[in-house]
Order: C-alpha cells, then sequence, then structure tokens
C-alpha cells in the first residue's frame, strides 16, 4: 500500500470515507518533489522497501484532530463532563482500592473528585507514571525519598521511554518547489488557507517517507524556516542549527530536508519526578545515549538511520569531507569550531536532471555518522513506553 487510502476497506462500506470519523487527504500526485522522491526510492528498492505518499488529517484546508472527530460531536452527551484548565494530580486510595482523583483548577484551586465505578488513568507517557507516583505507585526508593505512602511498589513505573529519533539532512535546490517563508508570509497565501482552505499552508510540508525494514526517510519540502521557532523546538545551539540550515538566513532560499528515522528506537530510557510538587518541571528523563555504541541496542539506533542516507545520496551527491559537520581529529569526529564555512551537508542541484545523472552513492564513515547523530538528532515528540 502506498498509503491509507489503498486500505481494501474502502470498498467494503465498513470504513466508508464519508463516515469514518477522521478524514485523511492525500498529497497530490502532481507533486514535483514526491514524484523526485519517489523515482529516487524505486531506483535503490528491494523488496523491503516501501514508499508512501504524504497523507494528513485534513479537512477543507484544516487539521482534523481527535477533539474534531471524537470529542467534539459528543460534547453534549448528559454522561459527559469536560473540565478546562484542571490538572490531575494523584489518584486517592482507601485500603488499595481507587477511590477519587485529586485535581488543581485554573493552578491554584485543590479538590477532589469521587468515582462511583472506576479511574481510568490515560495521560501520557511522561504524565501518567508522573500521577502514578504521586498516587504511591512506583519504584520504592523513589517513594521512600519523596516521603510518599507506598500503595504499590513496582520498580517497571516510568521505565521504558523511548521516541523515535530523527536525523535532518538539509537539501538546497534551484528550482522553486519548496515552502519557503518568503512565499508563505504573503497575503496570496494568507487568502487561499482563510478563505478557501487552499494553498501552502492547508497541508503538511511533506512529500513522502520511504520505509525499509526498521527505518525510514521523509521528505519535507521545506526550503526556509525561522530559526527562532524551530530551533527552540529542536533544542539546538545556534551554531549546530546553523551548520544544519546553511541558508538559515535566507527567506527566499529553496530546498528541502530528508529526515531519517528509527521507527522502531531499541534504546530504552526512564521517566522520574524531581518532588511532589507540581509546579516544578513534570518529569527528568534519563534516557541513553542513542549514538554512543555501548550496546547492541544503542548501536542499532545510529544504524538504522543507515538505509535512508543512500536515498539521500542518490537524490544529491555530497561534497567533500572537509565541508562536514563534524571533522577528524586523530580517531575522533568532532563538531568544528570555525564557524565562518558550512559544515554539514548541502547541495545546490538541479532536479529537472537529477534523474538523468548518474550519481554515485557513497556512504560515510559510521563513526563521522555517530558524530552527526550526537549532533544533530532530535526527538519526533512520539513519547511512549512508559507506565
Amino acid at each position: 500500500m502506498e498509503s491509507e487510502f489503498d486500505s481494501p476497506c474502502l470498498a467494503t462500506g465498513l470504513c466508508d470515507e464519508s463516515q469514518t470519523p477522521m478524514h485523511l487527504k492525500q498529497i497530490d500526485s502532481d507533486n514535483e518533489l514526491m514524484q523526485v522522491f519517489k523515482r529516487a526510492s524505486a531506483r535503490l528498492a528491494d523488496r523491503h522497501t516501501v514508499f508512501r505518499k504524504a497523507t494528513a488529517t485534513i479537512r477543507d484546508g484544516r487539521r482534523h484532530q481527535a477533539f474534531d472527530a471524537y470529542l467534539k460531536p459528543a460534547l453534549n452527551r448528559p454522561n459527559l463532563h469536560v473540565m478546562l484548565k484542571t490538572q490531575a494530580i494523584s489518584v486517592r486510595f482507601e485500603k488499595k482500592v481507587a477511590e477519587s482523583v485529586y485535581i488543581l483548577e485554573d493552578h491554584k484551586y485543590l479538590n477532589n473528585i469521587f468515582a462511583d465505578k472506576e479511574i481510568i488513568l490515560s495521560a501520557g507517557a511522561i504524565k501518567t507514571p508522573q500521577i502514578l507516583m504521586l498516587s504511591g505507585i512506583g519504584p520504592k526508593d523513589l517513594l521512600r525519598r519523596l516521603k510518599i505512602a507506598p500503595i504499590s511498589e513496582n520498580p517497571h513505573v516510568g521505565r521504558n521511554f523511548h521516541d523515535h529519533m530523527n536525523v535532518p539532512l538539509y537539501v538546497s535546490i534551484k528550482k522553486p518547489l519548496s515552502i519557503t517563508l518568503s512565499k508563505v508570509f504573503t497575503l496570496t497565501t494568507a487568502w487561499d488557507y482563510f478563505w478557501n482552505g487552499q494553498g501552502l499552508l492547508s497541508f503538511p510540508p511533506v512529500a513522502g517517507v520511504e520505509y525499509k525494514n526498521t527505518s525510514a526517510l521523509m521528505l519535507f519540502s521545506m526550503g526556509s524556516t525561522s530559526e527562532r521557532l524551530l530551533r527552540e523546538l529542536s533544542n539546538y545551539r545556534p551554531q549546530v542549527f546553523r551548520d544544519i540550515f546553511p541558508f538559515h538566513n535566507d527567506s527566499h532560499k529553496e530546498g528541502f530536508v530528508f529526515l531519517a528515522t528509527c521507527v522502531q528506537p531499541r534504546s530504552r530510557g526512564s521517566v522520574t519526578v524531581n518532588d511532589v510538587s507540581t509546579t516544578v518541571p513534570v518529569a527528568q528523563f534519563v534516557v541513553r545515549s542513542a549514538c554512543s555504541a555501548r550496546s547492541r541496542s544503542e548501536r542499532s539506533e545510529r544504524g538504522c538511520t543507515g538505509p535512508g542516507r543512500n536515498v539521500a545520496c542518490l537524490c544529491g551527491d555530497t561534497p567533500g569531507r572537509n565541508s562536514w559537520l563534524c571533522r577528524r581529529e586523530g580517531k575522533r569526529w568532532t563538531q568544528p569550531t570555525i564557524t565562518s564555512a558550512h559544515h554539514f551537508f548541502w547541495l545546490n542541484l538541479n532536479l529537472s536532471s537529477l534523474m538523468s545523472a548518474d550519481y554515485p552513492v557513497r556512504s560515510p564513515p559510521d563513526e563521522y555518522l555517530e558524530c552527526v547523530i550526537r549532533e544533530t538528532a532530535v526527538t519526533g515528540h512520539h513519547a511512549s513506553g512508559t507506565w
């Protein structure tokens, strides 16, 4: 299947698009970046390779979320009451039976809600273990240190934390095919989006995804981006961000970003609370480095981004080693200290001649890739695994 639209259930009537709560939209078939990516993927494909066009939950040009599809239609039900500006603090137990939930309303009013039947705790991979620990369910040493009355000593609460690790690769192009800041901040773009539900802002800047075994390679059609927004979101140091996006100060620059990711990450970490207060940061992350190669699972994180780099090299050859983000000093690859040059992969290629050229597929050494991952890898914000 290239996308969810190829699912056979659409023909049965059980999941007819007009009847399903969530609305899906696929990228236009004539999108040139998607077409080039698909052809490049096909040239290197084997039986383990699957290419899918970008699909998003879009309705009438707007993001269609779970709230729109499921919660909003049910707001008028008599057995449903939604509390806004309310934070769950902990579950109160009586003889090890969950009786009520302590909540904080408007960040200052403490209240207690009693349950007639049951309490379902579903607060995400970070907040859920925090509530459990503050309720007395968690590692023995932690409960003792925070002086929380133990309900159930369970060392697994907060463990098994994992997330998708992403490594970006920026590619510069000549043809005006990508989304740039100069195109976004125009009256025409705003008009198309707010009045017609169309245009650059009506679909995420993703052209497609290639899956191969446990790896994936996504193409984001962003030629230029806001440094302040993206750098803070990704937690990059200023110089690292500018090395990754060498044209960060050019709002007209055309290009795209390859994002190599591990679909099934093996590295594991943990989430724990600092103290019993809810006003401090929710959790402290203790996650092993995914590129330190200290264990088999950690080495796999580094290796699973490898298949994607072949397509990246096919879509554009890389410059010499002296222009890489990391340089070699003896037996180690380190981030360079000079700031006047661009130290990351970037290309100036013409997509119209891309597929007719004979681009060699060259793979950088593992030591270099390890350094790149350590400096540039970012979370996918898909936290999961804890309980």
